[in-house]
């Protein structure tokens, strides 16, 4: 039989905007040691975390944030409850504002401090310091409220159900939780009902007993209110986490069933939102690593997604999730899963226009602002486009020429190269990116393909090989003389002795669609000579006798020009394995530079 846990409803003296909320969610990486108990912050990284802190709650500030979320065990004991404390209690904090936040492991004396310096309201009956043991710690998360008065209420939760981790201890135990608060502020004008509560992490899908703590807050909800005679709203839900597998298929059900379920008809929840702030992942690549999917989640019914493609965040997360579970609900993913700030304006479901003169976004004015001073197109302090995002990540991870498969006495200055290549990609337009990319891409010519081409979201592999190619043909030709690869609406300008050419790059699965590809997309006459560089799916060299009988087009002469009714008599077709061979053959710089010469 599973435990009863203590629902303790409380009013709160906070006014909320009815058209949008803004909030600021935090996602640090974080840094524990976790070869002890309880699990706390390394000493090392206290400082710069409490720094990336107070930078959070200055973006909250200016952005006069409604809520402010700090993921389970973002705040660093103490002295990050400190800091928060101190700042929200300051004149200079706005009201009618809320600020959740999980703090790291506190051991008996620590939690006693920080209950001491927070003094509580309304506390959950076991969840005072004189309650846990010497070998226990505690887990919990701190909500301050700031109300329209300026007097400031804190309010302290500890976790109910233990994650795996969090049981997977040889001294002491983390001490459960016995309640949850439910709070109710209201909305202007007429402070209509504004509910919000808090589960902490594992809170959404542990189970004790055979039901989860969710379904034992809604159950006891619903019994509540049903006894009342009166259903009531559950507008916002935070579950603030350092959950390794936010897509694990258990957390994405819990969040379907939370709006599609008809249990416990006395607690709504159509008008409900899920917010999900969790930590960084140590890859910043979407799909790759662990923890990250910041994610904004509403009720199947309040907003029509449909063909939106937003910067910052996703609305159709399907490819990134790996996973089907939360397609009939709304699901707004932040693609950065690095460490970073999230900020935005979220629409409030019930105030919201359901036909054409209200149609809107869910999510307003998403932005990504930096955890640290370091500088990153990523964290822009604005909107990041999904191909700039997507690029950004490719090229972090993008493998070098001189990755062991071959030796060249032109090497060290091709890595070289490469860099300068991956430096002014890093500054293209998005819309640059996006064309780049699809030229590069070469994929059948099946309506599903191109429909997926069309969202950076659901670029895959053949998008990152043609984009590795891309840049180590670029990289290749820069050897070869000047190359210019920020330039030209191809893959860049170059010069072979007196020769100007454009280069463009195309991968595919043979040489003749390649070909075929680059003239449906790149039929305007060109400026320059165009060296296009094929690549196929097994790098095979190009035979210059298929290539022509398929694009019907006559062998182009050595600077001949290029003519109106046949805009590819100006292009010079070589395959990347020739290209290849010639670096790798190349003694000198002025080798690469007459086999361009020699081509053009």
């Amino acid at each position: 039989m599973s435990t009863a846990i203590e629902l303790r409803e409380v009013a709160l003296d906070v006014v909320f905007p009815r058209a949008a909320i803004p909030m600021v969610l935090m996602q640090p990486l974080v840094e524990m040691a976790l070869d002890r108990q309880p699990y706390c912050w390394l000493p090392a990284k206290v400082v710069p975390q409490c720094d990336a802190v107070h930078r959070t709650l200055a973006i909250a500030s200016v952005q006069r944030a409604c809520f402010t979320v700090f993921p389970e065990y973002s705040l660093p004991g103490l002295e990050g409850v400190r800091v928060v404390h101190q700042a929200v209690c300051s004149d200079s904090w706005h009201a009618n504002s809320v600020v959740i936040a999980g703090v790291d492991g506190l051991g008996r004396d620590t939690y006693k401090t920080v209950w001491d310096l927070l003094r509580p309201s309304d506390p959950i009956s076991g969840s005072e310091p004189q309650h846990v043991s010497t070998y226990q710690w505690v887990n919990c998360c701190v909500v301050w409220v700031k109300e329209a008065s300026g007097s400031v209420r804190a309010f302290v939760q500890p976790k109910l159900t233990r994650a795996w981790l969090e049981q997977q201890v040889r001294f002491g135990a983390m001490r459960t939780g016995q309640g949850v608060y439910v709070f109710r502020g209201g909305y202007e004008p007429d402070s209509y009902p504004c509910r919000f509560l808090c589960l902490i992490c594992f809170d959404w899908i542990g189970e004790d007993g055979g039901q989860s703590a969710l379904g034992r807050v809604l159950a006891g909800l619903n019994a509540r209110w049903q006894e009342a005679g009166t259903p009531n709203p559950l507008h916002w839900i935070f579950v603030p986490q350092c959950n390794d597998k936010p897509c694990h298929s258990l957390f994405l059900t819990a969040t379907s069933e939370f709006f599609l379920s008809g249990n416990h008809p006395f607690v709504e929840r159509r008008d409900g939102v899920v917010v999900h702030a969790n930590c960084a992942s140590p890859s910043r690549r979407a799909r790759v690593g662990s923890f990250g999917f910041s994610s904004v989640v509403f009720h199947p019914d309040t907003f029509d997604c449909t063909g939106d493609r937003p910067a910052t965040v996703c609305y159709a997360p399907k490819r990134l999730r790996q996973s089907e579970i939360l397609m009939r609900c709304q699901d707004v993913v932040f693609r950065e899963m690095g460490p970073c700030i999230h900020s935005m304006r979220v629409r409030v479901p019930k105030y919201a226009r359901h036909d054409a003169a209200g149609r809107a976004p869910p999510v307003d004015m998403p932005s990504v602002h930096p955890l640290s001073p370091v500088e990153d197109a990523r964290a822009p302090a604005g909107p990041v486009p999904a191909s700039v995002k997507w690029l950004l990540d490719c090229l972090d991870e993008l493998r070098s020429l001189d990755d062991g498969s071959a030796a060249s006495p032109l090497m060290p200055a091709a890595v070289t190269r490469q860099q300068e290549v991956i430096d002014a990609w890093r500054c293209l337009p998005s819309d640059s990116i996006e064309s780049r990319t699809l030229l590069a891409s070469c994929v059948p010519d099946k309506e599903e393909e191109h429909k997926r081409r069309s969202d950076p979201d659901d670029w895959a592999t053949p998008e990152e090989e043609a984009l590795a190619t891309a840049i180590h043909a670029s990289a290749i030709a820069a050897v070869g003389g000047a190359f210019s690869p920020g330039e030209g609406d191809l893959h860049g300008s170059g010069r072979a002795r007196d020769r100007l050419f454009d280069l463009a790059v195309v991968c595919g699965r043979s040489h003749a669609g390649c070909l075929d590809h680059f003239r449906r997309n790149r039929a305007r006459l060109p400026r320059y000579p165009v060296l296009l560089v094929t690549r196929d799916a097994n790098n095979n060299p190009v035979c210059p006798r298929t290539v022509r009988s398929i694009t019907d087009a006559p062998e182009p002469t050595q600077g001949q020009p290029a003519s109106f009714t046949n805009p590819q008599s100006n292009v010079r077709h070589v395959g990347y394995r020739q290209l290849f061979d010639w670096f790798i053959d190349g003694n000198s710089p002025t080798d690469i530079e007459d086999k361009l010469y020699e081509v053009l």
